[in-house]
């Protein structure tokens, strides 16, 4: 999953949030119980304190899930970059086909291939 970068731009209370995302995650479990689900940790430029609580409470729901939720990449990293997303991102939040490309290369990572 990698939910919630477009939050940032106005980032609901916490337990709306929570309650919200944990929705997604008890319909992806019901309909797919044998999955893992891999959360993603959003970046927005302009939004490096918001990209913090939310990668918190990706952590609470990760622990809450623990069963089957793990994390996945961090976009606080490789999509922010040393250039503030220029390069892997069309806008500060959307994936530029560097973009795409690296997240292919995160995901493949986190997932031991």
């Amino acid at each position: 999953m990698n939910l919630g970068a477009n939050d940032m731009m106005s980032l609901p209370a916490e337990a709306a949030w929570i309650t919200n995302y944990q929705g997604i995650i008890d319909a992806t479990h019901i309909k797919w119980p044998l999955a893992k689900i891999y959360i993603s940790k959003p970046w927005t430029r302009n939004h490096d304190a918001d990209a913090i609580t939310v990668a918190g409470r990706i952590d609470t729901l990760i622990a809450a899930n623990s069963g089957f939720c793990f994390a996945a990449d961090d976009e606080s990293g490789w999509l922010k970059g040393a250039d503030n997303g220029a390069a892997m991102t069309l806008d500060g939040v959307h994936y530029s086909t560097a973009g795409d490309t690296e997240k292919i290369n995160q995901m493949v990572t986190v997932l031991g291939y």
